[in-house]
């Protein structure tokens, strides 16, 4: 036993002794650690340190989601031996015996907050990244945060630039590739925040949702497009009509949208019909039996009709188009100033294939244009059987040679007397962007008991071949 020294306790600790020279480190040996550290350092690349972030990420996502009322994994097991299904978001989903299948959202997603229903591109993005290095390792995927946030907006159906559990679930039922893939059934007009409206058929699991990040970053790459993989595929999609949906495009805020008077305009479509002998809408702005002022439709002989509200009431092209193969369909209209006269045009893949006078038309600030549709007494009819890709529309008369150098140019958006383009390369949801952000398109059809928004079935990849600037002229668009 120690014996207490009062006197002792009262008195300071010795100092420290101090170290002799020869034990100090020189500055040699400081400066040489710390080149050692810089260059440990200039050795790991940002890439490296971003993949390891990941991983810590993921780590901690795992962590949670087995820490977390007794672990994902004991939840799985309790339901297999049981044969009941797992929950998504409140949305049941049917749990085949001897497969085991996880809440995806609830695990990566959700961060163990069963209520929190979407989430903003950015932390979508880190999820989706920690999701495919946990369960597909050893690569994840390959899938970078770079392209995992450029797959958000494919996700994001209703635009609000959040991510919704049943916004994946539609994705990974549309993308995903396996057998017993049902589809999704709509449960509403639009996706709402909860559930994003949908409900699902098919299982929503790791595997699937694997199956559809595959699917979709070679669409995003390019390597869906057109055949051949070619480096120049529009790398998009193109819509695809049913009659038998009755499946149509309404642009939104369109009625200011025309082509008045003796003003000049240019439409242009890539269109590949898959039926004929049947009337056939392209494109409108008019409703019979009330008010119209143009529509480019297929007629029942397989030729394109060009019609302006004025005599003599529209023309036809001098060939048919072909089934099953896409044709570049233009129409146009230019008003000569001098002459004090007007001609309207078609031509087909950009030489002509009818002309005729014809004189100034009414203006038209109401009736919205529509895609693959026109109205009749304010219903949409003649739907289209078949698919169109790339829609532009000009406020100026363009050439058969104009025509033919940029037909199969990919636009910026940014080209001169261009009012409105829509390249349809979203590939999901229920609308379709204008390039020029002014009329973005509703995806919508008529069947099964009134019109409403869809998007669903319309959707495929573009098999037209589309160049950018820099490829074909070696800049970046057509001011240079």
């Amino acid at each position: 036993m120690e014996s207490l020294n009062p006197i002792a306790s009262c008195l300071p600790p010795p100092a420290a002794k101090p170290l002799l020279p020869s034990q100090r480190p020189s500055d040699d040996h400081r400066t040489s650690l710390d080149h050692r550290i810089a260059r440990l350092f200039r050795r790991v690349s940002p890439r490296s340190l971003l993949a390891a972030s990941a991983l810590i990420y993921g780590l901690v996502l795992l962590y949670v989601r087995e820490s977390a009322g007794g672990g994902a994994a004991a939840t799985r097991s309790a339901a297999l031996s049981q044969g009941v299904g797992t929950n998504v978001g409140g949305v049941g989903v049917p749990q085949a015996v001897g497969t085991a299948r996880g809440d995806v959202w609830a695990d990566y997603f959700a961060m163990g907050n069963a209520g929190r229903a979407e989430l903003p591109y950015d932390e979508f993005a880190d999820a989706l990244r920690a999701f495919a290095l946990v369960e597909h390792p050893p690569d994840g995927l390959n899938l970078t945060r770079r392209t995992a946030a450029a797959l958000a907006p494919y996700v994001d159906l209703n635009h609000d630039h959040k991510v919704g559990n049943g916004e994946l679930f539609a994705f990974v039922s549309k993308f995903a590739s396996s057998e017993g893939e049902g589809d999704i059934q709509q449960g509403g007009d639009e996706y709402g925040e909860e559930t994003g409206g949908a409900t699902a058929k098919s299982p929503y699991d790791a595997r699937r949702l694997g199956n559809a990040l595959v699917s979709a970053l070679q669409l995003v790459a390019g390597e869906g497009g057109a055949p051949g993989g070619s480096s120049d595929a529009a790398g998009g999609c193109s819509l695809h009509f049913q009659r038998k949906r009755g499946s149509y495009v309404e642009l939104v805020n369109s009625g200011s949208l025309q082509f008045g008077g003796s003003q000049p305009f240019t439409i242009e479509m890539w269109v590949r019909p898959t039926i004929d002998h049947k009337a056939m809408c392209l494109i409108s702005k008019y409703n019979r039996g009330k008010w119209g002022q143009f529509f480019v439709k297929i007629d029942e002989n397989g030729r394109v009709f060009f019609h302006r509200e004025v005599a003599p009431w529209g023309q036809r092209s001098d060939r048919k188009l072909p089934v099953n193969a896409y044709t570049h369909v233009t129409v146009t209209y230019r008003w000569d100033q001098v002459r004090q006269r007007g001609e309207s045009s078609i031509y087909l893949n950009g030489t002509v294939a009818a002309s005729q006078r014809e004189g100034p038309q009414d203006n038209n600030p109401e009736t919205a244009i529509l895609i693959g549709a026109l109205q009749e007494s304010s219903l949409p009819t003649e739907h289209l059987e078949g698919d169109i890709d790339d829609v532009r529309m000009w406020d100026v008369h363009r050439t058969p040679k104009e025509v033919q150098d940029s037909m199969r140019l990919r636009l910026t958006g940014m080209e001169e007397h261009l009012v409105g383009y829509w390249p349809f390369d979203e590939c999901r949801g229920a609308f379709t962007r204008d390039a020029l952000s002014h009329h973005d398109g509703s995806l919508r059809e008529t069947a099964q008991g009134g019109d409403k928004s869809s998007g669903l079935g319309m959707w495929k990849p573009s098999d037209i071949t589309l160049r950018s600037y820099s490829d074909a002229i070696g800049c970046l668009d057509t001011l240079c």
